[in-house]
């Protein structure tokens, strides 16, 4: 792996991409075997933009091809590289956007398990190629490329090491590459030329080896080893005929007028001389550096009868280079700053009306929704002063890239699409397109960095605000359900419960399928954290009578959350504090099989780490910790780093079992400096009893109680109520314990369980406090002590149906005997 530093040697890179392809094809590789990626400014944030253009390049897939001739050429550019076609072809048509059609259904890049799934394919099928016969990938200008393309270069160099395979990169030196480290990368920083370099260059560039020493030597003097200042010097000479014959001597000394003062002065005399292709170059400028003969022939006014001449003037002249592709000719200016001259010759209005046909001529009949290049669409528009064309199509960009899970590229598309809004006039929609561009940056905020990320709330802010007058029905339920869950993350559980309840008023006016699950499960979750487990468990059926796996079941590419398996993990929670224990089973199963049906990672990891109620309730260690190993490794595989730090705390107890538990706590209570603060962090309490009872366990009971305490604190602080009897237990039992034991304080916090338990309904935190009584009192309570205590556990067996069983049921009857 090579990777080239080019500095101001930019025009060196040619020679060393020539260099490298002598090499190879001495060793017999074909140009099929070369692997040519061009990365362009204009697709900085298009995912996957220089592999899909070399694809397109390759494989001579055309705009005007229907999916089967398309998935026609696909397949005979692949059939001889890969083990596996069919799956191949599922990837690589999803990349390039090739519609579904009998045999082939493109995956779903909206899944980030299909897009890491994707990325296995790609590099597979570059290994497998390199196999039968080495491969040579050139890649230029990373300093362009997008995130989505760095990462599956990323890749790539990782499974280079052993596999005949040879990467050329090159940026320019200005370009921080940090993520090209490691054993198999060399680095090369081009420096400037050595004087023997620049004589061969001039000679190059003047195609003769007689040009006079000393007009050679004056060059490469004025020059300063400076590769393009050497060839835009040679040329100005060469053109001004300053080239003297090889016999007349001696050769006069250059005219300081051919002096240029700057390379942009030496290009634009360049320009100025090349007559009526100058104006065919201005105009191929605001194509960007590659252009092809049909764009050029549709935008260029009354010259088509000329343009054949001029493209080969510009050709002579080096201004640019043609390739004869499958699509048809293509066109590349020499040097990006050719272009970047060219393009700043024009005048500020020419600029605008040439980018808008530009624009007209890629979008053509179709719509900005239809375009497949709506990132080049909004730069054009932007440019062509078109501010509503062009907010939609960055708009457009944005929710493409989400729906390839490319979220960095989301990020950057919508909020070049916001820069734009100040520049409409208020109106309906001006505020329709704000709300798509506020609610779309906060999900990609939220799939990048979790709902505790800072950078989620103003954009939901905003578009709530909007919301109030305008928007789709998918808009409006999409900022609603995404402020409600923002809220609750962050601990606004009134709050949040009041978007929840106004989210589903607004769903049943609606009368919106889609509206009302989220709805309803928005209002699930903020009953539930507020101890609401009635009201939480009658939405919960709701959501589960409403769910059609068919039609609802991608309504986690919209919402990043899939609506039955929220409702579900919540649910095994809900249904076991209300004596259903049962039922609280059934749920956690559920959810994790759906999730894994569904096969969004996300949900995958969620279902993973947080459903496991079941395991938890019923002390089965072996399988909590299982499950959550389970989620920590989806959510390890496509970054879902909040995982990582609360997924452990969802195997607290298994863990220090596992132990050294001394040692296994001291890093879960690590975990908890890596949350948002503790009054802004939902579950904090729940984490925090779980870290004190297993201190506990271990004989660290001060230690404990102050976690239990502070536990308490923060439940009052924030109102999340739902485990407040099992806080109050734990506690008491700390307390009953030595040092200090206090076994009336420790019955008073018993007795504070049983009434919250009592207000909240939850008969499976009260049962369990019940137990805590007998065994305090069966230790060494008075004759009467241990008939209440037994009173008690009876009376609240009976609250569960008789055909429910639990470890507390099974604990409760055995206390029963011993009590009796």
């Amino acid at each position: 792996m090579t990777e080239v530093r080019l500095g101001r040697a930019c025009s060196v890179q040619s020679n060393i991409r020539l260099a490298c392809w002598q090499s190879f094809s001495a060793g017999g590789v074909s140009p099929r075997n070369v692997l040519s990626l061009q990365c362009s400014p204009f697709h900085v944030n298009t995912p996957l933009a220089p592999e899909i253009e070399r694809l397109t390049r390759a494989t001579g897939i055309q705009e005007a091809d229907d999916a089967e001739v398309a998935l026609a050429k696909l397949r005979s550019l692949l059939e001889d590289s890969v083990t596996d076609l069919g799956q191949a072809l599922r990837y690589y048509g999803a990349a390039l956007s090739i519609p579904a059609c009998p045999g082939y259904e493109p995956a779903d890049f909206g899944s980030p398990f299909e897009r890491e799934r994707a990325f296995q394919v790609f590099v597979d099928a570059l290994v497998a190629a390199s196999r039968k016969q080495p491969i040579l990938g050139i890649v230029e200008d990373v300093q362009w490329m997008d995130p989505t393309t760095i990462e599956l270069l990323g890749r790539v160099i990782a499974r280079c090491p052993g596999e005949r395979i040879m990467v050329l990169i090159t940026h320019r030196d200005d370009y921080k590459a940090d993520w090209l480290s490691g054993p198999a990368i060399r680095r090369i920083t081009l420096q400037k030329l050595a004087a023997h370099e620049c004589e061969q260059m001039v000679a190059a560039v003047a195609g003769s080896d007689l040009v006079p020493r000393r007009i050679t030597s004056q060059i490469v003097e004025r020059t300063d080893g400076v590769p393009l200042f050497v060839e835009e010097f040679t040329r100005a000479v060469v053109d001004a005929g300053a080239v003297p014959l090889a016999a007349e001597s001696p050769a006069p000394k250059l005219p300081e007028t051919l002096v240029p003062a700057s390379i942009h002065d030496s290009l634009m005399e360049r320009l100025d001389r090349l007559g009526p292709a100058k104006r065919v170059a201005q105009i191929a400028s605001v194509f960007g550096r590659r252009f092809d003969y049909s764009g050029i022939f549709n935008v260029l006014p009354d010259q088509s009868q000329t343009l054949p001449k001029a493209l080969r003037a510009l050709e002579r002249a080096g201004i640019v280079y043609r390739s004869k592709e499958p699509q048809g000719e293509v066109f590349t200016f020499k040097h990006a700053m050719i272009q970047e001259v060219a393009y700043s010759s024009l005048l500020m209005e020419e600029r605008r009306e040439l980018h808008a046909r530009v624009a007209s001529w890629l979008l053509q009949d179709a719509s900005i929704e239809e375009s497949s290049q709506p990132a080049v669409l909004g730069y054009h528009y932007a440019r062509a002063g078109n501010v509503p064309e062009a907010i939609e199509a960055w708009l457009q960009a944005g929710k493409s890239a989400l729906r390839r899970s490319a979220t960095k590229e989301a990020v950057a598309h919508l909020r070049e699409g916001l820069s734009l809004i100040s520049k409409m006039p208020a109106s309906p929609r001006r505020f329709e397109a704000e709300i798509g561009l506020q609610s779309n940056l906060a999900m990609a905020y939220t799939a990048n960095a979790g709902w505790s990320d800072p950078n989620v709330y103003g954009p939901y802010s905003r578009a709530l605000e909007l919301c109030a007058s305008h928007g789709t029905i998918r808009e409006k339920a999409t900022v609603l359900w995404g402020s409600t869950i923002a809220k609750l993350v962050n601990c606004e559980l009134t709050k949040g419960l009041e978007h929840a309840e106004n989210f589903v008023r607004r769903a049943e006016e609606w009368r919106n399928d889609e509206a009302a699950l989220m709805a309803y499960t928005a209002a699930v979750i903020a009953n539930f954290f507020l101890g609401r487990l009635q009201q939480a468990s009658e939405l919960a059926a709701l959501v589960s009578a409403r769910y059609n796996p068919r039609e609802h079941g991608k309504l986690v590419q919209i919402y990043q959350h899939d609506p039955l398996i929220v409702s579900l993990v919540y649910s095994g929670h809900i249904e076991w504090l209300l004596g259903r224990p049962c039922r609280a089973r059934e749920c956690c199963m559920t959810a994790r099989q759906h999730a894994n049906e569904i096969g969004h990672p996300f949900m995958v990891a969620f279902a993973s780490i947080l459903g496991v109620a079941d395991h938890w309730y019923e002390g089965d260690l072996a399988e909590n910790l299982a499950s959550v190993k389970r989620g920590l490794k989806v959510a390890d595989e496509y970054g879902y780093p909040m995982y990582r730090v609360i997924g452990p705390l969802w195997a607290t107890a298994a863990l220090a079992a596992r132990g050294p538990a001394p040692d296994v706590l001291e890093q879960l209570c690590g975990l908890l400096d890596k949350l948002p603060p503790e009054n802004r962090c939902i579950q904090m309490p729940l984490y925090r009893i779980l870290l004190a009872t297993e201190f506990g366990r271990i004989g660290q009971i001060e230690r404990a109680r102050s976690f239990a305490a502070s536990a308490a604190t923060l439940m009052k602080q924030t109102g999340e109520r739902w485990a407040a009897p099992e806080i109050y237990r734990i506690h008491g039992t700390l307390l009953s314990r030595e040092p200090l034991r206090d076994d009336r304080a420790a019955m008073r916090m018993f007795k504070r369980s049983l009434v919250s338990a009592r207000q909240l309904g939850a008969v499976g935190w009260e049962l369990r406090t019940a137990i805590s009584i007998a065994r305090l009192v069966s230790a060494g309570g008075s004759a009467s002590g241990r008939t209440e205590a037994q009173d008690l556990l009876i009376s609240t067996r009976a609250k569960f149906a008789s055909a429910e069983t639990s470890r507390d049921l099974r604990e409760a009857n055995d206390l029963v005997r011993v009590l009796n």
